[in-house]
């Protein structure tokens, strides 16, 4: 985190602006970054894990490391860790033999096999979500700090180019402008000033544009996660077609990530059957969207999806 140089310290205002600036980078980031690990770990449930089972903790190591180890100790009971590979890997490439690893030290130490463990993957392709994370909070980020500065550049005020021996009255001139007077009084000395320079420094706004992107970019973030989404900017009513368009895509993305964790369910199923009070089973999280077809779409007219 970055520390925040008050109006007391030593940096001048320039360096205090750049440091202000670069704080409000780095929480922005943050903030769309835990909110997308919030949104990816509510989005799975499991069903019938054994109560000594913490399931944010089975998410959170898919999430991050891609994989876990589910197992049964004599003393402790079923466990959910991490663990490293060793040994030979079979004609799958699943390893034959893994080291798991308690997250408080190093006092556990246990191999396992493929005998008395399953393991737990995040996907197919047995890859974390960490890249994924990293990468749509970035470009969530940037785009609303793109919003911040274009919105405060609204305020920029008008530079005039003067002489330091002119400030004075063209400050008193301004006062004058500012202060909504139907009449601007000045001496005869103001001729001698010729041509007066003034720099516009305002931009375009453009903070609307911006926040679509956003949205976008927020509902592209929500496909990879297999949440449903739209990301049309029709605030009322929309073509079912328009609606449907996008569940191919959240479909397929969600079945990315329930794949792994069903096959992994069968064989925690399997394999402990004798332990286990009722199968293990998951499912996604998310109501799942209901197009109401009628004449209405075959004509491709508009149907209300608000009530």
């Amino acid at each position: 985190m970055i520390n925040i140089p008050y109006l007391g310290s030593k940096l001048n205002v320039r360096d205090r602006m750049r440091a202000e600036a670069k704080l409000c980078d780095t929480e922005t980031e943050y903030l769309w970054f835990y909110r997308l690990i919030e949104i990816a770990l509510n989005g799975i449930k499991w069903h019938n894990l054994p109560p000594e089972i913490d399931e944010r903790y089975l998410e959170l190591a898919l999430l991050f490391c891609g994989s876990a180890l589910f197992f049964y100790d004599e003393t402790a009971g079923f466990a959910v860790w991490r663990f490293t590979p060793l040994g030979h890997w079979d004609h799958y490439r699943e390893p034959e033999r893994r080291r798991a690893i308690p997250e408080m030290g190093n006092v556990y130490r246990r191999v396992l096999t493929d005998k008395d463990s399953v393991i737990i993957y995040n996907n197919m392709t047995r890859t974390p979500d960490i890249v994924a994370l990293r990468y749509y909070s970035r470009k969530l980020a940037q785009t609303d700090r793109a919003i911040d500065v274009n919105i405060a550049v609204q305020k920029t005020p008008k530079m005039v180019i003067c002489d330091e021996r002119q400030r004075l009255t063209f400050e008193n001139l301004i006062a004058q402008y500012t202060g909504n007077l139907p009449f601007i009084f000045g001496a005869k000395s103001l001729q001698e000033l010729g041509k007066i320079d003034v720099l516009d420094t305002s931009a375009p706004f453009i903070a609307g544009d911006l926040t679509a992107i956003k949205r976008q970019q927020f509902a592209e973030a929500m496909t990879y996660f297999g949440i449903e989404n739209s990301s049309s900017e029709k605030k009322e009513r929309l073509v079912s077609d328009e609606v449907t368009s996008n569940l191919g895509a959240v479909e397929i993305a969600r079945e990315c990530r329930l794949n792994a964790r069903r096959q992994a369910a069968d064989a925690i199923n399997r394999m402990f059957a004798d332990k286990l009070t009722a199968p293990v089973w998951v499912e996604f999280n998310a109501p799942k969207t209901e197009i109401m077809t009628s004449e209405n779409d075959v004509n491709d007219e508009e149907v209300d999806i608000y009530e």
